[in-house]
């Protein structure tokens, strides 16, 4: 779960190169699945989301995440 969050969190940087952060909803959109139900990629997003910022792998500040550096 966390490694597919990484990697969405990734292509969504991938989005706008010049971009360290990411917005919420590209984010989202690069991680939802559309084999699951939208309530199924809603959890699943918001579990791994909260487990990368709890675990400080990103930082959140509002609707936009950063990698952090220190610890990816």
């Amino acid at each position: 779960r966390l490694e597919n969050a990484m990697a969405a969190f990734h292509a969504a940087q991938n989005l706008f190169s010049e971009e360290v952060s990411v917005e919420l909803e590209d984010w989202r959109r690069e991680f939802y699945d559309p084999a699951k139900t939208r309530d199924a990629n809603r959890q699943a997003f918001h579990r791994a989301t909260t487990d990368l910022v709890e675990g400080g792998h990103v930082i959140q500040k509002g609707d936009v995440f950063t990698l952090n550096e220190t610890i990816a």
